[in-house]
């Protein structure tokens, strides 16, 4: 079996039941699928599915509800609950909410994946399943780009698919809105190679999915609609890590002129992904335990339902009521929460400066102050968009075919 750093992006392979998991009266036959369900809600949140922002500071206290204890079961909407409670820089308050997740697999079987986590389980599997083989003949690098049009297809549908479904319609009157989240198996896309490149909204996963995500941000703005964000998760792998740092263009993602380009054709800071690459990428691009995740996330946080008449435990609806009780201290006022959100902002720039210096930091705030382009980035995102709009016509219904 592959050991140690070699299993960066096959972790779900090798997923067991914890200690602390609460699944030791799950039936065998659902305990692999339980596994990877928690295991995407588990990666997602690792990846950033709270949306932490330099300019915020947000403490959050979670407490996780067992399907069960809200009288669900497996056959049902919703495959975690949970209630938390943030407070900090960005405010204070709590929500409920829950989690559906689906799986997209691209270039590997589902059942190849099952087989495998069953032997790793200590269950029976199918006869003649090799799961050495299965490894060895894993392709670790960065996906061919039809395969990464197939794939970003593949989540947009399976998204349309989930937001459509009459069975999560009317949850978020009594369990607050949901996340949905989709997880990606083995699949180890990375960011484009070329930022600049328009037609990246045709052929690159992380560029199709962000733009196919965004043309969906007006109905999870609707009250009826059953989510209020979508996640989208995958793993890389330490050979495609190296094969982007070889390929991709780095004088492109370490220009801060750039950094707002970056964000209309990926929807994320570039910034951000320098400010880890500089410690970790390029200075340890040979490492074989380099480990980075990657995610994609819509969220609309200012979408809440009322909180009063949810169907919660006992004991959760208690820690609620008195978190969120009207004569208990909010937190910080809104003066300091500025005054800390303000130095958030300066540590930040003055961690840019550090990078770029300040001849960089001229270079940003003149490439943000520049009326023209303003002009070609709009034009951009218009063309991103029409290029997106043209190739999903041309592919419509290809691949509506998704686990979940």
């Amino acid at each position: 079996m592959t050991d140690g750093p070699a299993r960066v992006g096959l972790e779900i392979l090798y997923a067991r039941p914890g200690s602390k998991d609460g699944l030791e009266g799950v039936a065998k036959r659902y305990l692999t699928k339980e596994l990877r369900e928690r295991h995407w809600i588990r990666a997602a949140s690792e990846a950033g599915i709270e949306g932490k922002s330099r300019s915020n500071f947000t403490m959050t206290m979670p407490w996780w509800i067992e399907r069960e204890e809200v009288g669900r079961n497996r056959d049902e909407a919703g495959d975690r609950f949970r209630y938390v409670f943030r407070s900090g820089t960005g405010g204070t308050g709590g929500r409920v909410e829950w989690f559906e997740v689906t799986e997209v697999f691209v270039d590997v079987k589902a059942r190849d994946i099952e087989s495998f986590m069953r032997l790793e389980n200590g269950m029976v599997t199918r006869a003649g399943f090799d799961p050495e083989g299965f490894v060895r003949g894993l392709n670790l690098g960065i996906p061919r780009r039809t395969a990464q049009r197939r794939a970003a297809d593949k989540v947009i549908d399976a998204v349309e698919i989930k937001l459509k479904k009459s069975s999560y319609q009317g949850m978020w009157r009594d369990y607050g809105y949901g996340t949905l989240i989709v997880g990606l198996p083995l699949w180890f896309a990375t960011y484009p190679l070329d930022p600049l490149r328009v037609e990246n909204v045709i052929d690159d996963f992380m560029t199709r999915v962000h733009v196919g995500l965004e043309q969906l941000t007006r109905q999870l703005r609707m009250k009826s609609c059953p989510f209020w964000r979508i996640v989208v998760v995958w793993k890389g792998s330490g050979e495609s890590l190296r094969e982007w740092t070889r390929k991709a263009r780095l004088e492109v993602y370490e220009d801060p002129a750039y950094a707002q380009v970056g964000v209309l054709l990926v929807n994320r800071s570039l910034l951000e992904l320098l400010e880890l690459a500089e410690e970790s990428a390029y200075a340890r691009a040979d490492d074989e335990g380099f480990d980075f995740q990657w995610h994609l996330a819509v969220a609309r946080p200012e979408k809440k339902g009322d909180s009063q008449h949810l169907k919660m435990p006992p004991a959760v609806d208690v820690l609620r009521r008195h978190l969120e009780d009207p004569a208990r201290p909010k937190g910080p006022a809104y003066w300091e929460r500025f005054k800390m959100r303000a130095g958030l902002r300066f540590l930040a720039v003055m961690c840019f400066v550090r990078v770029h210096g300040i001849g960089g930091l001229e270079r940003w705030v003149l490439a943000r102050l520049s009326p023209r382009r303003w002009v070609a980035h709009l034009a951009m995102r218009r063309r991103v968009f029409r290029l997106y709009r043209a190739s999903r016509s041309r592919h419509s219904g290809r691949y509506r075919r998704v686990s979940g």
